[in-house]
């Protein structure tokens, strides 16, 4: 490989591509004011790198060229001791296990060893391109490029970055998501009727109260009590922990199917070697259910139940918007009890079910517990007529 001519003021080197490949960069130094370091940058051209020379003199003369020196730090050494360590102080632990999970398998692998400096919105864009061509769903380029706008939002904070690349970088809108399909009291009574005791209590806590599983799964006998329940704790991972999704708890009001369902479970519950806890739905070792225990009961028990009772829903979840529906549509419920009895925000409410809401105008309203028990019955009566 010929050797260029040489430059004034630029240092000349030899490098090899990784396949053996000779070729020459043209590199120049100069010293940052605050640290008395040697630093240097390499350029494929030397008008690239003259023209890096006259800005080094254009800073110089403001009084900024320190800021050069920015942005060296590599994204994994980043990461892990200036972000990870800290960031247990803003997130909760499940947040922060996903956000984990996400960067080891995403992220690292295809940058972690770039500078801060060197991740632009090219490169962002090429990382959620890369994934998508891997077949990565948009759910998970999406949590993919929040984490990583988490990490360099960090990093302007604390001024390695002027800016954060992630947000010049649109992601593919979402597709809309078809409603669930919201089950009807009859239709919640059918699934029930497959299910055993236990299964069948968590659908009524979950169709007829509205609690998420997690919360569901939380519940104590001592956050039971003859006309409300307590709801202020969630399963996360296997462990019992003091706080729901939206941070607060509430007390919901009990109706009479569902007091009664609750009294005939906790009867017929079976008694257990250890039960530190008092869980309403303990493990057969009396300890919470782990995300395993969830998933399988959920596709070995709940989904079939649903089949087989002809209801079109496969998520334990989707429940939770019968429950909504019926409080809407009874005439002594506000919108704001509504929120309050769902953990639910009135925005968040209102936006979640404008449907049902759109619905009710012209509609005859019936209360609540009217519904739970004219479903029963009409359940009860096909029940004999097919016996």
């Amino acid at each position: 490989m010929k050797r260029p001519k040489p430059v004034r003021g630029l240092e000349l080197r030899a490098r090899r591509h990784r396949d053996g490949t000779p070729y020459w960069t043209w590199r120049v130094r100069w010293r940052d004011p605050r640290t008395g370091r040697r630093l240097s940058e390499e350029f494929p051209t030397a008008a690239e790198a003259l023209d890096f020379k006259a800005t080094l003199r254009v800073r110089a003369r403001r009084g900024d060229l320190d800021q050069l020196d920015t942005g060296r730090t590599l994204l994994v050494d980043f990461f892990a001791d200036t972000y990870w360590p800290t960031a247990g102080h803003n997130l909760e632990r499940v947040t922060l296990e996903s956000y984990a999970g996400t960067w080891n398998r995403h992220i690292l692998p295809r940058l972690g060893e770039h500078e801060l400096r060197r991740i632009t919105p090219a490169v962002v864009h090429r990382l959620l391109t890369d994934l998508a061509h891997a077949g990565i769903g948009g759910p998970t380029r999406r949590r993919v490029k929040a984490v990583l706008s988490a990490v360099l939002a960090e990093a302007v904070a604390r001024g390695e970055l002027t800016g954060n690349p992630c947000r010049e970088v649109r992601t593919q809108r979402q597709p809309a998501r078809t409603a669930d399909h919201t089950p009807a009291p009859t239709e919640i009574e059918a699934i029930r009727g497959q299910l055993d005791p236990a299964g069948a209590t968590l659908v009524t806590l979950i169709g007829y109260l509205g609690l998420r599983p997690a919360e569901a799964l939380a519940l104590t006998d001592a956050d039971i009590s003859s006309t409300t329940v307590r709801v202020d704790a969630r399963i996360v991972h296997g462990r019992r922990e003091p706080s729901t999704k939206t941070a607060r708890g509430r007390t919901i009001w009990l109706p009479g199917p569902v007091r009664a369902d609750l009294a005939a479970w906790r009867l017929a519950r079976p008694a257990t070697i250890t039960q530190p806890e008092g869980l309403l739905f303990p493990r057969l070792d009396g300890q919470p259910w782990r995300d395993t225990d969830y998933r399988n009961w959920r596709a070995r028990r709940f989904k079939p139940a649903a089949t087989a009772a002809g209801v079109p829903v496969d998520r334990p979840y989707t429940l939770r918007h019968a429950a909504a529906s019926l409080l809407l549509t009874d005439p002594e419920w506000t919108i704001p009890g509504v929120a309050e009895h769902m953990g639910h925000s009135v925005a968040v409410l209102s936006s979640t079910y404008a449907h049902v809401l759109a619905g009710l105008a012209g509609q005859p309203r019936r209360s609540f517990e009217d519904a739970i028990l004219e479903a029963r019955t009409a359940n009860d009566a096909r029940d004999r007529r097919g016996a």
